[in-house]
């Protein structure tokens, strides 16, 4: 009997804090559960969104890209209508697939040759597929100001005409050659190969050439790809 009565204190007293709006002692342990509980979803919610955005960051430099690639380098585009400059890019587009095709010979890469796109009047990514085989094509603009250029760098898949890849690289107009390595750095970049310390050192080698006879120099070879039409 004493024990009952002890009870039913107990009971009056946690109806008594109840309705006083005090915490008893098993509401505390609920609203404990809950506030861990709680707090434990935020976490896992905070960590996953934090794994999304890696994830997002290290896609594979390769996503997209087939494992043997055939690669047609299409003529830069010259927003300027300067004819000088528009044989500069013509010229930069040889240099940059001549610097290209040097990566061809340890592996599954193969880069066609401008000639042949030439001589097969190929300008577009579907061109490219149809007539050289092709699977990517690597292009882009030059975009001039007072004292900078900037190269804005495509990949596209000739099959579908998709985007692959977009990247922009922005140099002193004064230096052609520096312009030159970045945009093969880019083009690496982008179809994914991973190059030696000698193959890197074959990239970016150029001998003692002053920066404005390298220009006239890139102007020449686009003079030299259109000798057939020159006014």
């Amino acid at each position: 009997q004493s024990r009952r009565c002890g009870n039913i204190m107990e009971v009056e007293r946690a109806l008594t804090l109840i309705e006083a709006g005090r915490p008893t002692a098993g509401r505390r342990r609920v609203g404990t559960r809950v506030g861990l509980t709680m707090v434990a979803l935020v976490v896992a919610a905070a960590v996953g969104w934090q794994m999304m955005r890696v994830g997002r960051r290290r896609e594979p430099a390769t996503a997209g890209i087939p494992p043997n690639v055939h690669l047609a380098v299409l003529p830069f585009v010259e927003t300027t209508t300067d004819r000088g400059r528009e044989f500069f890019t013509q010229g930069l587009t040889e240099a940059v697939n001549e610097k290209l095709s040097r990566l061809t010979l340890s592996r599954h890469l193969q880069v066609t040759s401008l000639s042949d796109m030439r001589r097969r009047a190929v300008r577009t990514a579907v061109e490219a597929r149809e007539q050289l085989g092709a699977n990517l094509a690597f292009t882009g603009s030059l975009t001039r100001s007072t004292d900078r250029v900037e190269a804005t760098c495509v990949l596209l898949d000739t099959r579908t005409g998709q985007r692959l890849r977009t990247e922009a690289a922005t140099t002193a107009a004064a230096e052609p050659l520096a312009l030159q390595d970045r945009v093969v750095e880019i083009a690496v970049r982008m179809i994914g190969l991973e190059l030696t310390p000698d193959e890197r050192r074959v990239m970016v080698e150029h001998g003692p050439v002053q920066p404005g006879a390298y220009d006239f120099y890139l102007q020449a070879r686009g003079y030299l790809l259109n000798f057939d039409r020159i006014e």
